[in-house]
């Protein structure tokens, strides 16, 4: 399976969790097969939690960190 995402470590996201709320991770790892096959992410959240979820959760990619080399 592939994603329609291009990101990588640094990037941040923006993703929806199964209940519905919304949350802003910097990706840690970007992965092919995260979980069952399906591409994703390891992810820390602005709180400093340790997230992971499926690149078909990311509903927008915030800020990508080539732009901030800029």
């Amino acid at each position: 399976m592939t994603s329609e995402w291009e990101y990588q470590a640094g990037d941040f996201i923006e993703y929806a969790t199964y209940g519905g709320t919304l949350r802003t991770v910097e990706v840690d790892e970007h992965k092919d097969d995260i979980k069952y096959g399906e591409p994703g992410f390891f992810g820390t959240t602005l709180a400093g939690g340790k997230v992971w979820g499926y690149d078909r959760q990311i509903t927008t990619l915030v800020l990508t960190d080539t732009e901030t080399a800029e």
